[in-house]
């Protein structure tokens, strides 16, 4: 899963993108509608715009859509946004680096956006979940109640 997600992600291979979701065991997936998600948002952890534009695509936005049509749930793109471009977290020695390079990295677009109470985090890759922790702060800041986390490969 791991190298599938690298290829999609730093060869742009995007084509293996459906190919790679249906190889997802259903067991996931079930797993997922389990924390009763039927009335949550999926949202992809974003890139910052810089680095989008410099890939082409975001990952976690292409799979993630995939992801939110197999659970059936809407996915959203207008609520969280990156405001400040870090070193990528692969290139990070440790833990404490990681939590240190995601400080106040996320916002949300429109503070007149009304949140869904329920939001999916979602992205590619988690290793310390430093990512995760931010973006989630962020959500839960401005108004989720609940927010989940997954991601496709660990």
């Amino acid at each position: 899963m791991k190298q599938a997600v690298k290829t999609i992600k730093y060869r742009r291979v995007t084509d293996l993108v459906q190919e790679f979701v249906s190889l997802v065991p259903s067991s996931f997936f079930d797993e997922v509608t389990k924390l009763r998600t039927n009335e949550a948002s999926l949202i992809p952890i974003p890139l910052h715009p810089s680095r989008n534009r410099d890939r082409g695509f975001n990952q976690a936005e292409v799979l993630g859509r995939l992801v939110a049509d197999r659970l059936r749930i809407p996915i959203r793109t207008d609520i969280l946004k990156r405001v400040k471009k870090t070193i990528p977290q692969v290139e990070m020695k440790d833990r404490k680096e990681r939590l240190q390079n995601m400080k106040d990295v996320f916002s949300i677009y429109d503070s007149r956006f009304v949140i869904p109470d329920s939001c999916i985090l979602f992205d590619d890759v988690f290793t310390t979940g430093a990512t995760m922790r931010a973006a989630g702060e962020t959500i839960k800041r401005a108004g989720a109640r609940i927010v989940w986390a997954i991601t496709m490969a660990r």
